[in-house]
């Protein structure tokens, strides 16, 4: 395919307008960046990452300090009929790092989703899901009747819900 092919040479970075003569554009060269760039992938979607990339699936919940008292938490997501227009990201508040990320367009299927992760207990994290239709979770039943959304738990108690035929770009919730 086409897109096996595509190389990303750099990244702009800003400018003003588009090819401007007295305004040129700020851009970055991603291979100056490339071992960051590889870490970083790695450490939150190492499934998901390319295999040219190396990354070792084992380390692919990041950094987790052993000592610090942990919590599982479950991740559950009922789809529309449209998954592949959704996606999210689950970050630590206190120093921004990304506990897990699900890229928009990595759910082919409207089956039920579901991960556990076990999770800092004394931090506050972000959670938020992504909808690039920008329509949300039509109310539409999927999956034998099962309304789309989505939920975080733990042991039981809900920490996060979404709500059903809200639409938006992203969807924001803090909790601990």
């Amino acid at each position: 395919s086409a897109a096996a092919s595509d190389l990303q040479v750099g990244i702009t970075s800003w400018g003003y307008s588009c090819s401007d003569r007295e305004f040129p554009g700020v851009y970055a060269r991603v291979s100056n960046q490339f071992n960051w760039i590889r870490e970083n992938v790695c450490s939150v979607g190492a499934f998901y990452a390319p295999d040219y990339f190396g990354c070792s699936t084992e380390s692919a919940s990041g950094n987790t300090d052993e000592a610090a008292e942990t919590k599982k938490i479950t991740i559950q997501i009922a789809f529309d009929d449209r998954p592949k227009e959704q996606g999210f990201v689950l970050t630590s508040v206190h120093d921004g790092r990304i506990v897990h990320y699900q890229p928009i367009g990595s759910f082919d299927a409207a089956e039920p989703f579901e991960i556990s992760l076990d999770v800092d207990a004394k931090q506050r994290y972000k959670f938020v899901y992504l909808d690039e239709a920008g329509d949300g979770f039509r109310q539409r039943f999927v999956n034998d009747g099962e309304t789309p959304g989505f939920q975080i738990h733990h042991e039981g108690k809900v920490l996060v819900s979404s709500e059903v035929g809200k639409y938006f770009l992203f969807s924001e919730h803090d909790f601990d």
